[in-house]
């Protein structure tokens, strides 16, 4: 009863009693309702994100994606809110997600694409005003990275981040070796090539092994024989 309250107040524009009508909805839930109080949740968002109260519609859809990882509507509620507070890197998360179900949803290309571009000025603004002494370039450590990856794009996004994140005073050489079975798997992983924030590094490189047409161990075994006979390096598998 309370959830279709709530939904004829929100379609007549009474956001702020819908949201109360979901609210009491979600209160009734019981363990066994978990599907309901998960739309009930997701309604109540779509009702916050009207009212602009961006906080709420991030407690919201957190709530339902922990139960529905993949639902579509409440990561892109999320993500739209989180990009309004100016939690940019959070909001890419989800447009990434987002694209690894619907590679060519248009909302999660903006993002990516608003964020591309927020972090090429960004390098251009650091690059006019960075110097480098010549003894730091002297005593900056070449570290050799192979990353594996097969069907999980957004995991290789976190492991990257991270990676880029904490690695200091080393000149990195990221290999990541991916596979994709699935198209939009596929379509993920050509997106995270293009974001600078996982493929520039500050020092080195970061080169992209597509071994979906072939077994993975040739081409780890060929990068690996390049590299001996460049020199030694410190490694990390």
């Amino acid at each position: 009863e309370w959830k279709r309250l709530g939904t004829e107040a929100y379609q007549a524009g009474r956001w702020r009693d819908a949201a109360r009508y979901y609210s009491s909805a979600v209160d009734l839930c019981t363990t066994y309702d978990g599907e309901l109080r998960v739309t009930c949740l997701n309604n109540r968002a779509a009702c916050h994100v009207r009212l602009q109260e961006h906080a709420l519609v991030v407690q919201d859809t957190s709530e339902v994606i922990k139960q529905e990882p993949a639902n579509v509507k409440a990561l892109l509620r999320r993500m739209v809110a989180r990009e309004s507070v100016g939690q940019l890197d959070q909001a890419l998360e989800d447009a990434a997600a987002v694209l690894t179900m619907e590679p060519k949803h248009p909302q999660a290309l903006q993002v990516v694409a608003r964020k591309r571009q927020s972090l090429s000025k960004r390098a251009s603004a650091d690059d006019s005003r960075l110097t480098i002494p010549q003894r730091e370039e002297a005593t900056t450590l070449p570290l050799c990275v192979f990353l594996f990856s097969e069907d999980k794009p957004l995991h290789c996004y976190s492991c990257m981040r991270s990676l880029l994140q904490h690695v200091r005073g080393a000149a990195l050489a990221v290999h990541i070796f991916w596979q994709a079975t699935d198209p939009a798997a596929l379509r993920s992983y050509q997106l995270l090539q293009g974001l600078r924030e996982v493929s520039r590094p500050c020092s080195g490189c970061v080169v992209w092994h597509d071994c979906s047409s072939e077994q993975l161990f040739p081409a780890f075994a060929r990068t690996l024989n390049r590299l001996s006979v460049e020199g030694p390096q410190n490694l990390l598998l």
